[in-house]
């Protein structure tokens, strides 16, 4: 199994140079934290979300998974990591969907009863 990796600084996390770096990378492996998993789905990069299984009532996990069975991603361990990148496997996945920056607003409006002829007055 050989790759050529290259690690970012910890301290490049928090500055502009984290943003460059990952915006050019063809492929991001990130841990499952929601904010992480959701910044590479918007670049739309390859991405294996990498589980913490040490973390009790693990919602990372349920993320993952639910990011992975709708094929947005690829999830695995640590231990899993090499077994996951081997194959070089992406075809399966999909481009995660623009947001619909409307939906929210329509569903308040379902709810409240506001029909659309009193939205266009």
């Amino acid at each position: 199994f050989d790759a050529l990796v290259a690690a970012l600084d910890t301290d490049a996390c928090l500055s502009a140079l984290y943003k460059r770096d990952v915006a050019v990378a063809d492929l991001i492996i990130s841990h499952a934290g929601a904010g992480s998993i959701m910044d590479g789905l918007a670049l739309k990069k390859k991405l294996v979300v990498v589980v913490n299984t040490a973390l009790m009532d693990n919602h990372q996990a349920e993320l993952a998974e639910a990011m992975a069975d709708q094929k947005f991603c690829l999830q695995t361990t640590v231990q899993g990591l090499q077994s996951v990148l081997e194959p070089g496997d992406w075809d399966d996945l999909q481009p995660y969907p623009e947001p619909d920056e409307q939906a929210f607003p329509d569903l308040v409006d379902a709810v409240m009863g506001v029909a659309e002829a009193s939205k266009e007055q």
